[in-house]
């Protein structure tokens, strides 16, 4: 296993590295015991540390551990990159102690630890890869280290003063004896840098007297800020940055701002490597999680590294019985357009020890939230102490406001504080399982900010931490079976290696952080990005989890801080000077900010409202995903058609001019679908194919493209006269990327060659038949679903289609029981209805076939009335539903059927609830026909003519001189514009046009203002008609209006809608 795809990346103090004047980073094991029920194995794993530097001379001690659930695994210590060494190991201690020598100047060190099996051997993970974890030193040349100190003459002092020894400021110890006095706000050190390009390691050495208290300081390195920890120890200390690239050019560095009151004595540039390469992060998740959770997780993982979610946390404030999303609309109010992708909320109110207002109903607001617009839920937990609170109240979250020791209760899990944990893990879980039972996944945060220890989860540090942790990561995983939650791990400042729960039990690493102000968007946090992203590089997200503004996102991708996604802390409306959250952000920057183009805001997500952009509709059938291409050139023309079938009445058909063809070599029908086909233990694929007026030479084949890189391209057969049915031999493969047809023998003569293809099938089982959306309607022959239903043009009772049912009902043993049927999702409101009537017509199926309607209603209640006569011209059936209320299912019987019929057809059309039509099956994409601004039946998806493809949308309609025509759609939640779009399009034309036909478009803007481009002469032509909507970022409806009409026109057709 590779250094960059390990199976587990470096973790919480895991590699102690200790040079012989240093101090050595230790850590304690994670403690997994916390239940009273068995936890899940952990997965095994090696855990190391960052690289870094060291120089000839230094001693050098390694130390690694095994996380996870073990079982007398030990560590091997293996030297992989530069000069050999001798490895004093100490299997004990585990860790590895070597020299670096003298002649070893400058140059790399590589050490890989393998975890080791009972046997000796290389322990593997569940995909068979080596267990093991690598870590780098830089060895550097003393003499290559650029020192450049506070006292200097090239140092910019702004506004800080230098102290010399013997002054009150002094600290004994400095460089040159001169360091800065206290650096106060507004005060910074500089540094110009005249070093070679390259990588260097910048350490920054500081002072803090001990009395002060510990402090955090800037350092910001060509713009990137960087905010360090600094400790009061009364001496200097020398603190790591990181590696920083110094470029061509000018390059300058500087300390100062932060918590300030500290003293700065010098900093100094290191050679070191090129960081590593910033890798994606696969969509595996710590549990067995939803398919859901798994897509969510995908989605952030396609996104990682290129684009940043936009996200806002909610403060829980009940109105009535919801809780409004009050800074979320503060975002959409600034933006006008633009929301949050990811939406926080806090259980903050969820514990036993809460004694507040009533807090009940959130996760019910979240529900009801997520069911009327898209985006993402997020949730964090300031969990009240479960006891000890000081002075009553509320309860508190805070380490001053409580004296609830839960180390102590962890190590008594007989003792009333630790039933009070799970007590209160309980109350949250409860609310999580009912986000599971909706399927909502959930970026879940809990226990945040620990290493800050104000809160009381982090105030007994980070060995008891974990273990607080764990308790909950078993108790929600394998107690409560959540597998909904994306757990977030979150840092604050200092970014302790030592809090890091472990990879086996976070998905992705979080920091909070907070400028000064806190309304400064130009803080990006870069420097904790880098450090996080280089620390879990290949393996964790990282994100920014909470800060205090919304943040200049076109800066932060600018400086290489490409956070997964951020949220903002929500606005402090109790307190009016407070600049935090959208309260304190300018609406302009706002605006711009989630403007940015690397941003992705709840509308850019999938399954939401999308933003439209090109071609809108142009009214034809959809061919799934197929292609067609002319000598292996892709061509247009595909379509759907209802010109021949062989399985319900539509084929997937392309027709060209041969003549125009310079070579005739081959005409071809291929898809090659995202997941391709499974043919796991399948034997044949089968396509029926047809010619029509092409020549008397065609020949086709099938062929296919596995997934292991096999090909099969079988002898083509003539198709003569009639279809004909090909097939291929798949019994060798177990998945297909790709299959198609091709069609060879063409003839140059003629004109309008038409190669057609239907009843793609697997072993008899259909696969693709090329019908259009029936609307869930499905066809059954003797209770059995059946395919064939469809919509058809052969036969309407009002426009030009209807749904139908094609069967050869000579291939079945019994024929009976002909069934068109539907059941709606949350059913059909019949509330205030009487009646439900349709038309029902059938052809091809004898004399003497009858139909009933029937439906089934809530509770087992059903009606099944007689059936009635068909008869040669069709019948009207109707059903009485005034005894109910909502319907789960209907549908039409046909009975009394000639079961030698080859051809038989079943149609239905026009269904109507009193005398309201709820479904025509005219497939019209959701427009309106209406004259002089009156709704009127007429819709349909016509042949007659054409801008584009073989379809257009035709109002059909008898109207009276000067009477006016429009064809109309308000899309339901109208539409979101794509960044750009300035241009709306529509072809249209009016059958038996003269000189006064004209046409308007128009749209109406999302708060219903009319805007029109003027009545363009249609005449008898088409026109592409066109209007300005460059200032429009989301439309309410659009629509075409005709004037200039006479009662011998009642044809009017749109086509080929486009935002451009």
């Amino acid at each position: 296993m590779s250094r960059k795809h390990k199976s587990l990346v470096r973790g919480a103090c895991s590699v102690a590295i200790a040079l012989a004047l240093g101090g050595c980073l230790g850590g304690s094991d994670l403690n997994t015991e916390s239940a009273v029920y068995t936890p899940d194995e952990k997965p095994l794993g090696v855990i190391a540390q960052d690289d870094f530097e060291a120089k000839p001379g230094d001693t050098v001690t390694l130390s690694a551990r095994i996380i996870g659930t073990t079982n007398g695994e030990t560590l091997k210590w293996e030297q992989f990159q530069g000069e050999p060494l001798d490895l004093d190991i100490n299997a004990e201690k585990n860790t590895a102690s070597f020299t670096i020598p003298d002649s070893l100047v400058s140059g790399l060190l590589g050490f890989r630890i393998y975890a080791l099996d009972v046997n000796g051997e290389v322990a593997v993970d569940e995909a068979g890869e080596q267990i093991f974890d690598e870590v780098e030193v830089t060895v550097f040349d003393p003499d290559s280290v650029v020192q450049l100190d506070s006292g200097d003459a090239s140092t910019i002092l702004t506004g800080v003063e230098l102290v010399t020894e013997g002054e009150e400021l002094y600290i004994q110890g400095a460089n040159n004896g001169v360091h800065t006095a206290d650096i106060e706000p507004g005060m910074s050190v500089g540094f110009p840098i005249d070093a070679a390009p390259g990588f260097y390691t910048l350490n920054v050495r500081y002072a803090i007297p001990s009395d002060y208290g510990g402090k955090v300081a800037g350092v910001d390195v060509n713009g990137v800020e960087y905010l360090l920890e600094f400790n009061a120890t009364g001496q200097w200390e020398e603190i790591r940055v990181g590696v920083v690239e110094i470029t061509e050019g000018e390059n300058f560095i500087s300390v100062g701002g932060g918590w300030n009151y500290y003293r700065i004595d010098s900093i100094s540039l290191i050679p070191s490597s090129e960081p590593p390469e910033a890798l994606n992060v696969g969509s595996d998740l710590v549990t067995d999680a939803s398919q859901e959770t798994k897509d969510l997780v995908k989605f952030l993982s396609e996104n990682y590294l290129t684009s940043t979610l936009s996200g806002q946390t909610e403060f829980p404030v009940k109105e009535g019985d919801s809780f409004p999303l009050l800074e979320t609309q503060k975002i959409t109010e600034a933006t006008g357009d633009d929301s949050p992708a990811i939406i926080a909320f806090d259980y903050m109110n969820y514990s036993s020890s809460y004694a507040g207002g009533d807090a009940q109903g959130l996760t019910e607001s979240i529900i009801a939230h997520k069911a009327e617009q898209n985006f993402i839920v997020s949730a964090l937990w300031h969990w009240r102490a479960p006891s000890g609170n000081v002075n009553g109240g509320d309860g508190s979250f805070y380490t001053s406001g409580t004296s609830f020791d839960f180390s102590a209760a962890l190590a008594d899990t007989s003792s009333p504080e630790y039933a009070q944990l799970l007590a209160d893990m309980d109350i949250v879980a409860t609310e999580l399982k009912k986000l599971q039972n909706t399927g909502i996944p959930v970026l879940w945060r809990p226990l945040h900010e620990a290493e800050g220890e104000w809160f009381w989860w982090g105030a007994q540090g980070p060995s008891e931490y974990k273990k607080l942790w764990t308790l909950m990561f078993e108790r929600f995983t394998d107690h409560h079976g959540l597998d909904n939650l994306v757990w977030v791990f979150t840092h604050t400042d200092g970014l302790g290696e030592e809090w890091y729960p472990g990879d086996n039990m976070v998905d992705i690493v979080g920091y909070d952080g907070y400028g000064e102000p806190r309304n400064d968007d130009t803080h990006t946090f870069a420097s904790q990005y880098k450090t996080l992203q280089e620390r879990h590089n290949g393996k964790k997200m990282v994100a920014l989890t909470e800060t205090g503004t919304i943040p200049e996102i076109s800066l932060m991708h600018a400086q290489d801080a490409m956070w997964s996604f951020f949220i903002t802390w929500n606005s402090e409306f109790w307190d009016p000077d407070s600049v935090i959250g959208p309260q304190g952000a300018a609406p302009q920057e706002v605006d711009e900010n989630y403007a940015f183009e690397g941003v992705i805001n709840a509308e850019d997500l999938p399954g939401g409202r999308q933003k439209v952009s090109g071609l809108y509709t142009g009214f034809e059938r959809s061919v799934s995903g197929w292609e067609a291409q002319l000598n292996w050139n892709p061509t247009d023309g595909i379509t759907v058609s209802d010109r021949w079938s062989d399985d319900g009445a539509h084929s997937l058909e392309l027709t060209k001019d041969m003549t125009a063809v310079e070579t005739l070599d081959n005409i071809v029908m291929q898809t090659y679908p995202e997941n391709g086909i499974d043919v796991e233990g399948a034997s044949t694929l089968t396509v029926t194919a047809a010619s029509f007026e092409a020549g008397s030479n065609v020949v086709a084949h099938i062929f296919y493209k596995a997934d292991d890189g096999t090909e099969s391209w079988p002898d083509a057969i003539a198709l003569g006269e009639e279809q004909t049915t090909l097939s291929i031999d798949v019994s060798e493969v177990s998945k297909l990327t790709g299959i198609g047809v091709r069609f060879m023998g063409l003839d140059g003569t003629q004109s309008q060659a038409t190669f057609a293809i239907d009843n793609i099938s697997i072993d008899g089982e259909l696969l693709e038949s090329f019908e259009p959306s029936t609307n869930g309607w499905e066809g059954q022959v003797n209770w059995s679903p059946v395919s064939g239903a469809t919509v058809s043009r052969a036969w309407s009772s009002a426009g030009a289609q209807s749904l139908a049912l094609y069967q050869d009902l000579s291939s079945f043993e019994t024929a009976e029981n002909i069934v068109l049927q539907v059941y709606p999702e949350g059913g059909l409101d019949v509330s205030e209805a009487a009646t439900l009537s349709l038309q029902v017509f059938a052809e091809g199926a004898g004399s003497s076939v009858d139909a009933h309607m029937f439906f089934k209603a809530p509770d087992g209640v059903e009606s099944w009335p007689d059936a009635v006569a068909v008869g040669a011209e069709g019948a009207e059936l109707s059903i009485d539903v005034s005894q109910v209320s909502t319907i789960d299912g209907l549908g039409v019987r046909f009975n009394s059927v000639d079961p030698t019929s080859e051809k038989a057809r079943f149609y239905i059309d026009k269904l109507t609830k009193d005398t309201s039509i709820v479904e025509s099956f005219e497939s019209t994409d959701g427009f309106e026909l209406q004259v002089n601004w009156t709704p009127v039946e007429g819709l349909t998806v016509s042949d007659e003519w054409a801008d584009k493809g073989s379809f257009s949308l035709m109002g059909s309609v008898d109207i009276e001189d000067g009477d006016e025509v429009v064809i109309q759609s308000y899309p339901s939640g109208g539409l979101l514009l794509a960044e750009g779009v300035s241009t709306l399009n529509i072809s249209a034309y009016v059958k038996d046009g003269n000189a006064d036909t004209t046409a308007k478009l128009w749209a109406k803007d999302k708060d219903g203002t009319w805007r029109d481009a003027g009545a363009v002469a249609l005449g008898a032509e088409s026109k592409m008609l066109s209007l300005d909507i460059s200032d429009i970022t989301e439309l309410q409806g659009f629509g075409v209006q005709f004037q200039g009409l006479n009662a011998s026109q009642s044809n009017f057709h749109i086509d080929t809608i486009t935002f451009e």
